[in-house]
């Protein structure tokens, strides 16, 4: 009789505050994006598929972890981040979105690229620079550089988002690119924020 009476007291004290209420949002599934690198042809990919990351493998690639993670799918104010691939002589991924950063786009279809389809999905620069920062406090850069060899034509690319590498791989003749844009602030030892 006692819990019936509790029950009936719980229902009609907290009938509003179940009324106001907001509604449970699942937080976005991340995925990781698997880097590998091959030292022979100085390229590195970047893909969210790991049987594909693994058979890159034996293509002389050496897997260098997850070094940040991205949206599976397209969410509000996400941006495509697309992967495109030249063949050699100068063999390279370069991973772009075009939506912010036309010219990319420009420059990879003059040069003879061929689009392998969207990598994931990334928080464009413009939101966080000019509308919403705000929103996003869980998230970080994706620093692009680039390295270009003029004795034999090579460009190759790499993300990262810690500054500290940024710094240390222009130390290292890398140029900075720009931010590609924005992902979450996640790795394999920590927890969203």
């Amino acid at each position: 009789m006692n819990k019936l009476l509790l029950i009936a007291a719980a229902l009609l004290v907290g009938a509003p505050l179940l009324a106001s209420a907001t509604a449970y949002v699942p937080r976005p599934s991340y995925a990781g994006v698997y880097q590998t690198y091959n030292p022979t042809i100085t390229d590195y990919f970047y893909t969210t598929n790991y049987p594909e990351s693994y058979a890159s493998l034996s293509n002389g690639y050496s897997s260098q972890g997850t070094p940040f993670y991205i949206e599976q799918t397209p969410q509000a104010h996400t941006i495509a981040l697309h992967r495109y691939w030249k063949g050699a002589p100068s063999t390279e991924h370069v991973y772009i979105t075009p939506d912010q950063y036309p010219q990319d786009l420009v420059n990879v279809t003059s040069a003879g690229y061929t689009y392998q389809g969207i990598a994931g999905y990334i928080y464009p620069k413009s939101l966080v620079d000019n509308l919403a920062p705000q929103l996003l406090g869980g998230m970080v850069p994706l620093y692009r550089l680039a390295k270009f060899n003029g004795a034999n034509n090579d460009l190759q690319h790499k993300f990262t988002i810690s500054e500290s590498e940024k710094n240390t791989l222009i130390g290292q003749g890398w140029s900075f690119d720009h931010v590609e844009g924005y992902v979450p602030r996640w790795t394999v030892n920590a927890q969203f924020p």
